[in-house]
């Protein structure tokens, strides 16, 4: 995008849905209410960007969106699914195995947050989801290894740095906040 002289507004040089398919000049700027106006798409392209579709990973087997993707949760953005403006792994899912249960939650088997691939995602409760999730460091022996060693009188400090989580965590895996 570069900037038009003549009126110190943006020039687009390509279509801005992701096609990459150039402008035409006369399409550049455009009269209304008195002013000049960008165009930023041609035309019906501004679609595309509900529905930008997606990229297959070859050894992954993973449908990577193409469109935005929410920079701090790293989900794919939104799409149209039935008029409706829906998550992109969400739509794609109920276009292939229908609604998803009532308190059901979609996890990615494949551990990328970008898929949109409806053979990567299962339903399942909330609970397991988050068990599931990257944030979810430890297993289950690390678990039993955490509440032996308390038992045994080590301190919550040392256990915490020799498993590489905070000490606050210790201390609610043995309380059974965490990790019942």
């Amino acid at each position: 995008m570069t900037t038009d002289r003549s009126n110190g507004l943006p020039s687009v040089t390509q279509c801005q849905c992701g096609c990459g398919e150039p402008l035409a000049p006369a399409l550049s700027t455009r009269r209304a209410r008195g002013r000049s106006n960008p165009v930023r798409f041609l035309k019906g392209h501004r679609p595309r960007l509900l529905n930008p579709g997606h990229d297959v990973d070859p050894t992954t087997g993973c449908w990577l969106w193409r469109g935005y993707v929410n920079p701090r949760t790293g989900y794919a953005g939104m799409m149209q699914h039935e008029g409706q403006p829906t998550v992109a792994h969400r739509a794609y899912y109920l276009r292939r195995h229908g609604e998803i249960p009532s308190g059901f939650q979609l996890d990615h088997l494949c551990r990328t947050r970008r898929c949109v691939n409806p053979d990567h995602l299962e339903p399942v409760l909330p609970k397991v989801n988050v068990r599931r999730s990257r944030a979810t460091r430890l297993t289950e022996e690390q678990i039993d290894y955490v509440r032996r060693s308390i038992i045994a009188g080590r301190g919550c400090v040392e256990v915490a740095r020799e498993i590489g989580v905070s000490h606050s965590m210790v201390s609610m895996i043995v309380a059974r906040k965490r990790w019942r």
